[in-house]
Formats: structure tokens, sequence, C-alpha cells
């Protein structure tokens, strides 16, 4: 019941809207090195659409007759990877562990978003819980299908692999889509006209990728089609061309950024 109420929904969005869906990933670094990673998911404009309103209204229901307005929700992001993984080590379970994300759902606010985020004592921690992912045993994928169970998906799927090096004032960063990355939107069980839907809905959306810098940026070596904005440097994607030609990252995401400390 639940996918095929999925599936209406999108059916129903897709006629009357062309659905805003914004994805960020925001990096910040301190002047020590620390810093944190944060992974954004807002679906909040999808709430400008009445009938968008009424589907998911009908959706935290959860098969009671109580209407449930807000849902705030934490979660440790990737605790279903601990059981598979015997073979980390103490150190490893503890970098795995440090990721922890919030699902805000409101009805009357007309907000939607989930967050991830992972805290580091150095950038390179980033490349290495990255690298642990990619190589470890994966979680059997969730029965919930539809928008819905892709959207939450994408917060603990590992898209890239790299390395983010931090020399001085100098950050070196390099990524490659990790073997491990599946296209949320290549299910055969929605069937072409339904995987048609859903990739018109998400026609408009981005994926945005910020590196925050603890002083103004000065130079920046590749990232094709990058925006510096003071002390940032942003890009932006369109999200199913990102899904669809995902080796777009091992280019678009590399290079050298030189900044005032």
């Amino acid at each position: 019941m639940r996918r095929i109420l999925l599936f209406l929904l999108v059916a129903v969005i897709t006629a009357f809207l062309s659905s805003c869906l914004t994805i960020e990933e925001h990096t910040t670094i301190r002047r020590d090195g620390s810093g944190s990673q944060v992974t954004t998911i807002d679906m909040s404009q999808m709430f400008d659409n009445p009938l968008m309103m009424m589907a998911m209204e009908e959706e935290m229901k959860k098969g009671s007759d109580e209407q449930e307005e807000r849902i705030d929700s934490s979660f440790l992001v990737y605790e279903e990877f601990l059981p598979l993984n015997p073979q980390w080590t103490e150190e490893e379970r503890s970098l795995v562990m440090r990721s922890e994300g919030r699902m805000l759902m409101d009805l009357k606010a007309g907000e939607s978003v989930i967050t991830t985020s992972f805290p580091f004592q150095d950038i390179a921690e980033i490349g290495q819980l990255n690298r642990l992912l990619a190589a470890a045993n994966q979680p059997a994928a969730k029965e919930d299908g539809g928008p819905g169970g892709m959207l939450s998906g994408l917060t603990g799927k590992n898209f890239t692999t790299g390395t983010l090096l931090l020399k001085g004032k100098k950050l070196i960063r390099t990524s490659s889509v990790a073997d491990s990355m599946d296209n949320p939107f290549d299910d055969e069980e929605m069937g072409e006209e339904g995987m048609e839907m859903i990739k018109e809905m998400f026609a408009d959306a981005a994926m945005i990728y910020t590196m925050e810098f603890p002083g103004k940026v000065k130079k920046v070596k590749g990232f094709p089609g990058h925006e510096v904005l003071g002390n940032q440097v942003v890009q932006a994607f369109d999200f199913l061309e990102l899904m669809e030609n995902p080796e777009i990252v091992d280019l678009g995401l590399s290079g050298e950024v030189k900044f005032k400390k």
C-alpha cells in the first residue's frame, strides 16, 4: 500500500508541479583543520502545492486516525552498518558512528528536511570515512520504494571517494565515483512510465557542493564551473544529470583552493 501511495503521489505532483529539490553538501574548515561536513536534502518547497500537502497528511497518519503534524527525529546514519562489518576496528567504528542525522517534517510550517552531519578533527577523516563505507558490507535495501525511499537513501549512500588534504593555506581535493554508487532513479519495479514521471518531477532539482574556508579564497585551480563567494567555493550540478552521468564528479570535484587564514 505504501509503495502504491508514493507512486500515485508522484503522478499527481508531476501533473501539477515541477518540484524544487535542493541537496547540498557543505564542508566547513576551521583554522586548526577541524570542521564539519553537512548534507542537507530540502524538500520544503514541495509543500507549496496543496495536493502534496494532502498526500503527506495521509502519509503521516501512519495507518491510524490520529494526524501527526510534526516529526523531528534524530538518528545515527550508519548504525545498520555495524553488525554487518565486524572486521572494523574500534577506531573505525568510532569514525563511522560520528555521523548523525535528523529528519524534520512539519506540515504546519511547510518544512521537510533531512540532514546528516559528520564532524572531523582532521579533514582527511572525510576520505577515510568514504573509503571505509565504499568497501563495507552494505545493508539490504528497504522495502519502501518511491521517491521518499530514494531521497532518504541518498543521505546514507556513499556517492564519492577520494581525498581532501590541507597543506597550510591550500586545500587539495581529488574525487571519483564510488564503486558502490547506485542511481536511485534506476528502479525497474517502477516501470518505464513511472521512472519518466519521477525524472520529470525532479527536473529542476540541484546538487550543490560548498566548501567554506577560515579566510577569503585567493585562487582556485580546477573545480570547473565553480563560483567564489568570499570565503566559499560553490558548485551547482543538475541533480538528474549527476545521477545519470556520475563521472562528472571525477573532474568536477577535483582541484586546489588557496585561501587566507
